[in-house]
């Protein structure tokens, strides 16, 4: 058995993936030809609780992650940004903040010089705006810069 920190963080991650899985169910999945309000939180949800579950099982099973500095790191990390995504999702609407958050996990796991992590936070805001606003057509917050 691992670290007991690591288990906790582990389990409180897969808690939150439960409880956005279940949130989902409450949530239309599909709306004639697009995706309904209840998509997005289903794929986070199944993709935090394999997040999860694997994390278990690598810490169950005494395995070495490949980064064992991360190991704690990843599930708390992960959380604060659901966490801190929430609080700036109306704010500054989804495509700003997926960028911020990409820069905020660039600039902590795998920090490179800052105009590499911009450029990169930037494509990452622009991708997701992209794949969910453009093409899946799904009606997610603009923000205060309508974009």
């Amino acid at each position: 058995m691992g670290n007991k920190a690591v288990q906790a963080g582990n389990l409180a991650l897969l808690v939150l993936a439960l409880a956005y899985l279940n949130g989902s169910r409450e949530l239309t999945l599909w709306r004639g030809e697009t995706p309904g309000g209840g998509f997005m939180p289903l794929l986070l949800g199944l993709a935090l609780a394999l997040i999860a579950l694997a994390l278990l099982v690598i810490d169950a099973r005494g395995l070495s992650p490949i980064l064992p500095e991360f190991q704690l790191r990843v599930p708390v990390g992960i959380f604060a940004s659901i966490v801190t995504g929430m609080f700036l999702l109306p704010t500054f609407g989804f495509a700003i903040t997926c960028g911020l958050l990409a820069l905020a996990c660039f600039r902590i796991y795998e920090p490179h010089s800052w105009r590499k992590d911009l450029l990169g936070s930037v494509g990452v805001g622009t991708a997701m705006a992209l794949v969910f606003m453009v093409i899946m057509r799904l009606d997610l917050p603009r923000g205060f810069l309508g974009i």
